[in-house]
């Protein structure tokens, strides 16, 4: 019988690592990223058997996962999130009992020369997810990964959980629109369906393309004898406009506890 590294569009792992036939199934889209691999090996050292997304699963890049030794414990799926069809299906062949959304692209600069992709990748990519979970009439329960970036300009103060969404940026807004389609769907249509606000989070798996990156790996470089210097850009910010960096992996625990309880929770936004 064909298996399923024999399908097209899917690299799974071995027969042998699927674990008891009773195991939890979730399904992480994005999970080439940081934050999908991050969560793709909390979720295996509880005992999940775990799948992921990504454009071309036969191309994806899995430096993370595999950085963090369970790429061969992941069965990867093509996806295209912007085509109804593409997400039904693959939702529809896993089956799972979660989904964790992080699809699209996470860069606030690129989304300002990308705009429409970075719209579509993340907001139409949730709704399809979304709507193909309203009409399977499941049980599924589906986290979305929101962003401190829906904040947007908070004036004199800290944000919390009732301030306001004004979105500065194109993947802001993104966030945002994503965030109120997922309290639509839960309140329209009764889906376990919630999302987290997630603030700055680094690890050793951030691209090189991202400030904390570039600022680490330049260090790393000077102490090593290089004598380049490290230039960055507007540092005149103000404190309150100013960003703290947690820890990627302190977020997983949090993200997956959303989904433990016995019914969505909600603030003034999501």
């Amino acid at each position: 019988m064909p298996t399923s590294s024999d399908v097209a569009g899917v690299r799974s792992r071995e027969p042998s690592s699927l674990g008891a036939f009773n195991a939890k199934v979730a399904l992480i889209a994005g999970i080439t990223g940081q934050d999908g691999a991050y969560l793709a090996r909390f979720l295996v050292d509880k005992g999940y058997v775990v799948h992921g997304t990504s454009r071309d699963a036969a191309l994806a890049r899995l430096d993370g996962l595999i950085a963090l030794g369970i790429a061969e414990q992941i069965t990867l799926h093509s996806i295209s999130p912007a085509d109804f069809q593409s997400v039904a299906q693959v939702i529809e062949g896993v089956a799972p009992d979660e989904i964790y959304n992080l699809l699209g692209q996470s860069s606030v600069l690129l989304s300002f020369t990308q705009p429409a992709e970075t719209l579509t990748g993340i907001a139409l990519g949730t709704l399809n997810i979304l709507e193909t979970l309203r009409c399977l009439r499941g049980t599924v329960r589906f986290y979305n990964a929101g962003s401190s970036d829906c904040f947007g300009d908070t004036g004199t103060g800290a944000a919390n959980e009732q301030t306001a969404f004004r979105p500065k940026s194109p993947y802001g807004v993104a966030k945002a629109a994503a965030i109120s389609l997922v309290t639509n769907y839960r309140e329209a249509h009764g889906l376990f369906a919630c999302s987290g606000l997630l603030f700055n989070h680094e690890s050793p798996l951030r691209p090189h393309r991202f400030v904390t990156r570039k600022i680490t790996a330049a260090a790393a470089r000077i102490g090593a004898g290089s004598r380049e210097r490290l230039a960055l850009g507007n540092l005149s910010i103000h404190p309150t406009t100013s960003r703290r960096c947690g820890e990627c992996f302190n977020a997983t625990n949090p993200t997956t506890s959303l989904l433990r309880l016995a019914s969505p929770i909600r603030s003034r936004n999501s």
